[in-house]
């Protein structure tokens, strides 16, 4: 078996492990297992945004800027701000987010355990006939947005990536310079935000690839990325031309 191969059961492996026990996610665990070298490749899109986030130019910076400014983003929404908060630890943010993509590191499967345990607390508050609001505690201790459904599991299974993903850098700015960044959760979300909107709209990198998934509302997608949004990044995209 080839290291490829390797990386990508082995994410298979991790995921049903530490998430099989949702029964409700039974049809996205055995599309991962059966499509491990798809997944492996979602995990190196969603973590290619952060490397993406990291170069862009002046007038892209300053696309996101506007639209940031346009969506009335506050700290915690905004990709603008996030840049700013890490200035100067750019190399070691780097290195944190090749753990994302590697399941062989302790913060992975780290990640991977918190994401189970929060998606685990979804499901419970859904069976007690809740859902999630703001300022209450144990709604910050959940990943909500999978009991909602899905049309496939294929959509499911980039909800999970997506989610592992940031849990995974969550865990891995432990100890480091860069633990404050963590504040709640889904705070890494502005920056994949802002790179499938503006990469998105153009219809280039993992942007463009993801750019219809977030795009579509549930059950047909995951409804990330809002149809104002799209507009302002279209509109602030076209001045670049």
């Amino acid at each position: 078996m080839r290291i490829g191969e390797t990386v990508a059961a082995a994410h298979g492996k991790i995921i049903s492990e530490k998430l099989g026990h949702i029964y409700s996610l039974k049809p996205t665990l055995d599309y991962i297992r059966q499509h491990p070298r798809e997944v492996e490749g979602m995990f190196v899109n969603y973590c290619s945004l952060f490397y993406r986030f990291l170069n862009l130019d002046s007038k892209e910076l300053s696309v996101v800027q506007t639209v940031a400014e346009e969506m009335k983003d506050g700290p915690h929404k905004s990709a603008v701000v996030f840049r700013e908060r890490i200035a100067g630890h750019e190399k070691q943010f780097v290195e944190l987010i090749r753990t994302v993509a590697d399941p062989g590191t302790p913060q992975y499967k780290e990640g991977i355990a918190q994401l189970s345990s929060m998606m685990t607390n979804a499901w419970d508050m859904k069976v007690d006939g809740l859902s999630p609001k703001d300022g209450d505690r144990r709604s910050d201790g959940v990943i909500w947005g999978y009991v909602r459904g899905s049309l496939t599991p294929e959509l499911d299974a980039h909800f999970l990536i997506a989610h592992g993903t940031e849990r995974v850098v969550t865990a891995a700015l432990n100890g480091t310079p860069l633990h404050d960044l963590v504040q709640k959760k889904d705070w890494s979300f502005p920056v994949s935000t802002a790179i499938v909107g503006l990469d998105g709209v153009r219809g280039v990198g993992a942007g463009g690839y993801l750019f219809p998934i977030w795009q579509a509302p549930r059950p047909a997608g995951l409804g990330w990325i809002s149809p104002g949004r799209v507009e302002a990044f279209q509109k602030a995209v076209a001045v670049l031309k």
